[in-house]
């Protein structure tokens, strides 16, 4: 930090929030009771906050979109890459009959589980969270 640069504590910044958030709503009304007697630049941060935090909000809601679809396909490659995995391995025979081979299908087959597991997951949690949006 600079030596020009004010120092602003915790307690100075809790105690700004603290003065924002209780008087939110005398500065957001539109009769305007409480604007009169607000500093101009109470206003002008309460705006710049407001705007920042949205901004924040619409940016993380669409992060969040694209990164389900993301999740929501890889789920459905791994799916379909072990179920063509399980059945390759259970249609070639000859010789494949070895320990490892056994391990290796197990192991293919429980990671076939865990990804339909996920994917029932988010199918769930995808209707849960229509269904309290739509409440």
């Amino acid at each position: 930090m600079s030596q020009n640069q004010p120092s602003i504590n915790a307690y100075d910044y809790n105690f700004m929030i603290h003065n924002l958030s209780v008087n939110f709503s005398d500065w957001s009304n539109d009769s305007g009771v409480g604007a009169a007697t607000l500093p101009p630049w109470y206003v002008h941060d309460l705006e710049l906050i407001s705007s920042a935090y949205n901004r924040f909000k619409s940016t993380h809601e669409l992060t969040e979109n694209c990164l389900n679809k993301i999740d929501f396909l890889l789920l459905l490659l791994g799916v379909f890459g072990n179920m063509a995995a399980l059945t390759t391995m259970f249609k070639r025979r000859s010789s494949m009959g070895t320990p490892s081979f056994v391990y290796h299908k197990a192991l293919v087959a429980a990671d076939l589980l865990f990804c339909l597991n996920f994917l029932f997951m988010k199918f769930v949690e995808q209707s849960t969270r229509s269904v309290s949006s739509f409440l």
